[in-house]
């Protein structure tokens, strides 16, 4: 069985590691655009290469932090599968970090980083999205 690698990366000063078979680009950090209503988690969307990626706070998610941006660093494009709420469309979300590290094989505990749940941050956001929408007293037609 082939060794499985990850992304290594840094948001608050701590590392976080995300399975690299995920990663679909490691871009500049840009401008992302602000989405009136949404909750705290999700900083906006941000468009790459014609596609619209939710930016996730992972600071405020993971570290009860959020993380307000700053120069120099980097966004992270992340793509899952369909999920069962997601139209039978893969999920893209992105996630400004601080600096990206490296790639390391994740066997064997190699990578020293708080490992990121990918469905459980998708459940995540989806759930601030649903929240997000019953305040306005609407259910979401589709969520990121």
């Amino acid at each position: 069985m082939a060794d499985l690698s990850a992304l290594t990366f840094q948001i608050g000063g701590r590392s976080f590691a995300v399975d690299l078979a995920l990663v679909r680009a490691v871009l500049p950090a840009g401008h992302v655009t602000p989405v009136p209503g949404a909750p705290c988690e999700v900083r906006g969307l941000v468009n790459v290469r014609g596609m619209l990626a939710a930016v996730i706070d992972l600071g405020l998610l993971a570290l009860g932090e959020p993380q307000e941006p700053r120069a120099g660093e980097a966004m992270v494009l992340l793509e899952a599968p369909a999920q069962p709420w997601s139209e039978g469309q893969p999920v893209r979300v992105a996630i400004r970090v601080e600096r990206v590290l490296d790639v390391a094989p994740a066997a064997g505990g190699a990578v020293a980083s708080l490992r990121i749940d990918m469905p459980m941050l998708l459940e995540q956001v989806r759930t601030a999205l649903v929240r997000a929408a019953a305040a306005f007293g609407r259910a979401p037609e589709s969520t990121p």
